[in-house]
C-alpha cells in the first residue's frame, strides 16, 4: 500500500476514535456518548430531564414511548394502586421514541449522575446488559420486590437479570408472531392454515405465488434494523452469540438463515422498507405486503384500522424442519433508577409489586391495559383473565391473546449479548448487500458474514476503549 493511503486510513481511524471517546467534536459544539446502538451525538433530541426532588413522596415519574399503548396501561396501574392509596400519582413522561430515552439515560450515565432522571423508566430488554454494565450508577436493583418470577417467562426475566440480581419488572409481551391479511391470501388461493407449520422453502413457494397473483410480498422488513436473523436463529434454538462471543462465521444455521432471506427476496416474498416508520405503514396499508413476522406490538396498530376489520389472521413462524416456530423480538421492562431513593423507592417497589409484578392490582392493570389500548402483558396468569380469553373480531374471531401466551411458553431461551444492537446494525447492512438487485455485486454469504464479524469486533473494541477512557 502507498504511504499516502496508509496515512488516510490512520487519519480516518484517529478521527473515528476521537469522536467515540466522548471529547469535544472538531467544531467544539458536540460530544458523544455510548448507547447500545453505538455513538450518540449529544446535540441529538433527547427525552426531557426530570427533577424528582420537586415531587412529593406520593408521586413517581416514568419515561415511556409509544404513548397510545403505554400510557393507557400505566394509567390502569395507577388506577389499580389508587384503590389502596388514593393520593398516589404517576407522572408519565412521553419521550416519543426509545432512542430519546436511551440517549437521555446514556448521557446521564456517562456523568454517573441520575439527578436529572425520573424515578422509573421503560427500557428495551435487549439493551439491559449493555446499560447496566456500562452505566451501573443510574440503576437500582429490585431485590426487595415480592415478585413470583415463575409467573413470567424465563427468557423475559433473564434478559433483565445480571449476576442473579433482578433489575426490572417484566412489562410487555415480546412474542414474535406471523400476521397475515387473510383476504389477500384468499385472493391468491391460500388460507392461514397453509402458512402454519411449514418449512421456509414452502413459505417461499407460497410467497412467490401470492406475489404473482396479487403483486404483494408476504412481509416487509426494515432495512435499518432487521431482526429477522435473530428471530430465525432463536426458533431453531440457536444464537448469534456463544460463550459471550459473536458466533456467525462458522455457524451453519446462520448461513442457512441468510440464504433463506436472500432467496425470499429474490422470489418477491420480502419487501424492504427504508426505515421503521415506512415499515409500519407498508405493513398496514396492504398495498405492498400482506403480512408481517413481528412482535405483538404491531397488533394494536392493526386494530386501529377499522377498514380491515376481520381481515387479519395470526399464526406461528415457519422453520427449517416444518415444525411450528416460536421466538421473541422487542419487548421492554420497567426499571427503577437511582434517582428514586428512600421512601420513594419503597413506594416504587410497592406500586410495581402490586400492579405489574402480579399483586392484587395485576388483574385490573392488565385487563384495563388490554381493553383500553391493546397492550399485551408477559404475565402468564393473564391467561385466566376474561379479556385474554375472548375472540377478537379484527382477527376473524381468533383467540389471539390466549394463543400468544401459549406461544410465549414455547420460546427457547438462547444466549443474548450486550452488543446485540451493534451486531444487528451490521447484519442489516450485510443483508442489503446480499439482496442488491445487481446480482454480480453481491458478496458470498461466507464473505458477508466474515465482514460482519470483523466489523462488529472492531466496533466492540472501540466501545471498550471509549469506556475505558471514561
Amino acid at each position: 500500500m502507498k504511504i499516502k493511503g496508509k496515512i488516510s486510513i490512520l487519519l480516518s481511524l484517529f478521527l473515528g476514535m476521537s469522536m467515540l471517546s466522548g471529547c469535544a467534536s472538531l467544531t467544539g459544539t458536540a460530544v458523544y456518548y455510548m448507547t447500545p446502538e453505538g455513538m450518540l451525538d449529544s446535540t441529538a433530541d433527547l427525552a426531557e430531564t426530570c427533577d424528582v426532588s420537586k415531587e412529593n413522596d406520593k408521586t413517581l415519574s416514568i419515561y415511556i414511548w409509544d404513548s397510545d399503548v403505554n400510557r393507557a396501561t400505566l394509567e390502569a396501574a395507577q388506577y389499580a394502586y389508587n384503590q389502596i392509596d388514593p393520593d398516589f400519582k404517576l407522572n408519565i413522561i412521553d419521550a416519543r421514541s426509545w432512542q430519546k430515552v436511551e440517549g437521555r439515560l446514556s448521557k446521564s450515565g456517562s456523568k454517573k449522575d441520575a439527578s436529572d432522571l425520573p424515578d422509573l423508566t421503560l427500557m428495551q430488554d435487549r439493551a439491559t446488559e449493555f446499560m447496566l454494565n456500562t452505566y451501573p450508577e443510574i440503576f437500582s436493583d429490585i431485590s426487595e420486590s415480592k415478585v413470583n418470577w415463575s409467573d413470567f417467562p424465563k427468557e423475559k426475566a433473564d434478559l433483565t437479570t445480571i449476576d442473579n440480581v433482578h433489575y426490572a419488572y417484566p412489562y410487555d409481551n415480546s412474542t414474535c408472531v406471523a400476521l397475515y391479511r387473510t383476504d389477500i391470501l384468499a385472493e391468491a388461493g391460500y388460507t392461514l392454515s397453509d402458512l402454519t407449520g411449514i418449512t421456509w422453502d414452502r413459505w417461499i413457494e407460497i410467497g412467490r405465488d401470492v406475489y404473482d397473483k396479487t403483486g404483494k410480498s408476504l412481509i416487509a422488513l426494515d432495512r435499518t434494523g432487521n431482526d429477522a436473523p435473530f428471530i430465525m436463529m432463536q426458533e431453531e434454538g440457536f444464537s448469534c452469540f456463544k460463550d459471550g462471543e459473536i458466533n456467525i462465521t462458522d455457524n451453519i444455521v446462520m448461513s442457512h438463515v441468510m440464504r433463506v432471506i436472500q432467496k425470499a427476496y429474490d422470489n418477491n416474498c420480502i419487501y424492504f422498507s427504508n426505515n421503521w416508520q415506512n415499515y409500519i405503514s407498508d405493513t398496514l396499508d396492504g398495498n405492498k405486503v400482506c403480512g408481517a413476522i413481528v412482535g405483538t406490538y404491531m397488533i394494536p396498530n392493526i386494530m386501529a384500522d377499522e377498514e380491515n376489520y376481520g381481515n387479519w389472521g395470526m399464526t406461528t413462524l415457519p422453520t427449517f424442519s416444518g415444525n411450528e416456530g416460536y421466538a421473541s423480538v422487542g419487548g421492554s421492562s420497567v426499571f427503577i433508577l437511582s434517582s428514586c431513593t428512600g421512601k420513594k423507592k419503597e413506594l416504587a417497589i410497592d406500586f410495581l409489586d402490586y400492579t405489574l409484578g402480579g399483586g392484587y392490582g395485576a388483574q385490573v392493570t392488565y385487563e384495563r391495559g388490554l381493553r383500553n389500548s391493546g397492550f399485551l402483558a408477559s404475565y402468564l396468569p393473564c391467561g385466566e383473565y376474561p379479556p385474554y380469553r375472548e375472540e377478537v373480531g379484527y382477527f376473524n374471531d381468533q383467540k389471539i391473546y390466549l394463543d400468544i401466551l401459549g406461544y410465549q411458553e414455547n420460546i427457547i431461551n438462547v444466549e443474548q449479548n450486550k452488543y446485540y444492537y451493534l451486531l444487528r446494525t451490521n447484519l442489516s447492512e450485510s443483508i442489503q448487500k446480499l439482496t442488491t438487485n445487481n446480482i454480480d455485486a453481491r458478496p458470498t454469504i461466507k464473505n458477508a458474514l466474515a465482514v460482519v464479524y470483523h466489523k462488529t469486533r472492531y466496533n466492540i473494541g472501540n466501545v471498550k476503549l471509549t469506556l475505558a477512557k471514561g
